[in-house]
């Protein structure tokens, strides 16, 4: 059965699938890659390899890559069908850990399997998507061996990954903050006893009639002991902005609706 052209109309020009019987590609020829970007073949440059375009961008690929489709763009999202390298200075091989950074968040919130059910609401901002735009903004905030978080600054439930949610925190405080608080206190007799393990070290707080009053207790004696590493770290200013009391009445609210649901 003979093969034949498929005009490929999606992208408002004439693209294939299919490739012409002659050993070489003529130029002029457009194609459609692997990952929808339309291609145009624009010279032969000999030995089986071609200069190609597509948008604003050329690059020399052999007749067997043209031909499986295998011909990524800047701007093809083949990160998790979301994230796309982007045009500028970065490149993934170049900068590793920047890469391995930016993947680890797609990642976490578009991993299909249940390793991440806890990021199954969370996104990576648009911006982000550009891997060129995270790259900048990692080199401008990134500190040796510190963790990106998206839950010191994003307390309002935002649930994204973003210039303005982000930081870099120390991994033991990123830790805390990944911390539950929602222990429900332990019932010694007619009192429920409040206490916390922090940093390594148990502090007991004392002994409650009501387990709310010891759970809130507990609560706020953490948000008092991860203040002061936050404001040791980053001083009061950010403390001010960021560790607030509507915060703290958030955890409260949170811990209390999970510990109903236990009891």
């Amino acid at each position: 059965m003979s093969r034949r052209r498929v005009p490929i109309d999606t992208f408002g020009i004439k693209g294939h699938r299919i490739w012409p019987k002659k050993a070489t590609l003529p130029v002029g020829y457009t194609f459609i890659s692997k990952w929808g970007m339309v291609w145009e073949v624009t010279e032969n440059c000999g030995g089986g390899r071609y200069r190609i375009y597509s948008e604003g961008i050329y690059v020399i690929r052999s007749a067997k890559e043209i031909k499986s489709g295998q011909v990524l763009h800047p701007c093809d999202r083949n990160v998790y069908g979301v994230g796309y390298l982007g045009i500028g200075k970065y490149t993934y091989s170049e900068n590793k850990h920047r890469s391995d950074c930016w993947r680890a968040m797609f990642k976490r919130c578009y991993e299909t399997n249940n390793n991440y059910l806890s990021y199954s609401q969370v996104e990576v901002c648009e911006s982000w998507h550009n891997f060129q735009l995270f790259a900048e903004w990692y080199d401008d905030n990134y500190k040796t061996g510190w963790d990106l978080d998206n839950d010191l600054k994003d307390f309002e439930g935002a649930r994204c990954y973003s210039p303005t949610t982000c930081c870099f925190l120390p991994p033991k405080l990123n830790k805390q903050l990944s911390n539950t608080y929602e222990a429900v206190p332990t019932k010694e007799g007619r009192k429920y006893r409040a206490k916390i393990s922090f940093n390594g070290k148990t502090y007991e707080i004392g002994r409650f009639l009501c387990w709310k009053n010891a759970l809130c207790a507990q609560v706020l004696y953490r948000f008092s002991a991860i203040e002061g590493e936050i404001r040791g770290i980053f001083g009061e200013d950010f403390v001010y902005k960021y560790w607030t009391p509507q915060r703290l009445h958030k955890l409260i609210d949170r811990s209390v609706s999970v510990a109903e649901s236990k009891i």
